[in-house]
């Protein structure tokens, strides 16, 4: 099953243009968790050097729900009442993806992006990536992200409407 997620995360990086995310069909339950006599066997371990770009995009959904993009410069954080504006202090590729550290007037912001298939739990969008985002005296947020040529659906399927 991993092998079919990874898959289909490469199928989407490959898209050309302004691809689109897979989704769970409307009023479909997510599947159930497979029972203590059958469980997948563990993820293999990643081997290879996989840093992710410096430029991606990523969805959080705990409250508020806040979406974001990143570049080599710029981390730019929306919640439907706040906008954020952050400068990059340092954008690192990592052994699994990427971390970043910006700051803005408000604090410092982490981002640690991992190329790990991820769910969006509002819509059942597949993300290529899984990413957590850190604000100074917040708990972490776990959300989902891709690549910046990837579409957030307008109609309202971003969370953000």
């Amino acid at each position: 099953m991993n092998g079919l997620r990874l898959g289909l995360a490469a199928a989407l990086l490959v898209l050309g243009g302004c691809g689109t995310l897979q989704r769970r069909p409307a009023g479909a339950m997510p599947p159930s968790p497979p029972s203590a006599g059958h469980l997948s066997p563990p993820a293999p371990v990643q081997d290879a050097f996989s840093p992710l770009p410096e430029a991606f995009q990523f969805v959080l959904r705990a409250p508020p729900s806040w979406r974001g993009r990143v570049d080599a410069q710029r981390v730019i954080l929306e919640s439907p009442s706040i906008r954020r504006d952050l400068q990059v202090e340092r954008s690192e590729p990592l052994f699994d993806g990427r971390g970043v550290v910006a700051r803005d007037e408000g604090g410092t912001v982490e981002i640690r992006a991992t190329l790990r298939l991820c769910e969006d739990p509002a819509d059942g969008t597949f993300w290529p990536y899984t990413v957590r985002l850190s604000i100074t005296d917040h708990a972490p947020v776990l959300g989902c992200g891709g690549p910046l040529d990837v579409c957030v659906d307008p109609a309202g399927h971003d969370g953000m409407h």
